[in-house]
């Protein structure tokens, strides 16, 4: 049987599409019927082209091809299905997709025919936005929700509140790849299990990973992962009860406006991070929060919870040192000397007297 045909294919560099219903890959044709004294099997008719939601600024895919004839022999053989198609295909640089509704992947003709994939993409510095209540669909076993070929480098995928991924998202070919814990309304609360990172899980081959939701929001990052997944927190709060969470110890965590929260006593021996915005998010301290490794950067390191926030490490950011309620420990060789200065609340306080 044929191919299906693709759904979307988003051929215009630099343009962004919203979806707002749903996308689906042309199914795959069925299997030819075998053949009988002889006489070859007909062949599957293809696929049709995937759905395109009205007013789409995209080509229409078109109707798969038709499938070859089964074999001769005593009896033709009987002609595979074909795969099921693409539902959007995204070819063009600088690509951003806005993912409202439902993008499902092409279903396969009935024999030994391959699962279409949701998403497929081959451009460079695309941008995708699974939005709230946004869905993508992979159709079965062995397809992706989201697959990006080799070349498709600097892709972004990012989830947000409510959103539904079924599927594989492969990053492994590409580099420079982000996954983005997202959002664009006030104060949500969201829930990624980070055991589904790594190479055999979900989402695979990301280099960098981002938070980056509405002031006031938060992503509860809860499970474990070996994987290297450094986290940059760029506009809203990242919560951890375990520093499991976060990956591999070799995966720094950058404070980019951000705040990481501890909801738990947590022991961290991973480098931090400090950029210049720093200081318009900090460290909220629910639980006790303990870092023996080294604290770098142009920030400034700012504190807030009423748990103690404890220092082990040689730090040398160089911004100010704010503590706006709770207590801050150095021990062993820990330091801050290299701050700029060091501004306490009322309430609160500085212990060096474990230092060494």
């Amino acid at each position: 049987g044929g191919v299906g045909g693709d759904g979307i294919i988003v051929s215009k560099n630099n343009v962004q599409i919203t979806n707002l219903s749903t996308v689906v890959g042309g199914n795959g044709g069925s299997g030819g019927v075998a053949g009988s004294a002889g006489l070859a099997g007909a062949g599957g008719k293809g696929g049709n082209g995937g759905d395109v939601p009205i007013g789409s600024p995209t080509t229409r895919g078109k109707r798969g091809e038709d499938g070859a004839f089964g074999e001769n022999g005593i009896n033709g053989r009987v002609g595979n299905g074909g795969a099921g198609g693409t539902a959007i295909n995204i070819s063009a640089d600088g690509v951003i997709l806005l993912n409202q509704g439902k993008v499902l992947g092409g279903t396969p003709g009935s024999i030994n025919a391959q699962p279409g994939e949701a998403i497929v993409v081959s451009g460079k510095n695309s941008h995708i936005i699974n939005d709230i209540g946004g869905e993508i669909w992979s159709s079965g076993l062995n397809s992706k929700a989201v697959e990006y070929e080799a070349g498709a480098d600097n892709g972004i995928f990012e989830m947000r509140t409510n959103s539904i991924v079924d599927g594989v998202v492969d990053a492994t070919k590409i580099s420079n790849s982000k996954l983005v814990l997202g959002g664009n309304t006030a104060k949500e609360n969201s829930t990624f299990i980070a055991s589904k990172i790594g190479n055999g899980r979900q989402y695979q081959g990301f280099s960098n990973y981002e938070v980056n939701t509405s002031e006031g929001s938060t992503w509860n990052l809860i499970g474990e992962t070996t994987a290297l997944t450094p986290w940059t927190v760029t506009e809203g709060t990242l919560a951890i009860v375990s520093d499991h969470s976060l990956g591999s110890t070799d995966g720094a965590l950058t404070l980019n406006g951000g705040v990481l929260q501890t909801v738990l006593n947590v022991n961290s021996d991973r480098r931090f991070n400090l950029t210049a915005e720093s200081l318009n998010g900090g460290i909220l301290t629910d639980g006790d929060l303990t870092l023996t490794n080294v604290i770098s950067g142009v920030g400034g390191l700012k504190k807030t919870g009423n748990a103690t926030l404890i220092l082990g490490g040689q730090n040398d950011y160089t911004g100010r040192t704010i503590i706006s309620s709770g207590n801050l420990f150095l021990t062993g060789e820990g330091g801050i000397e290299h701050s700029e200065s060091v501004e306490l609340s009322k309430g609160t306080s500085l212990n060096i007297s474990s230092t060494t």
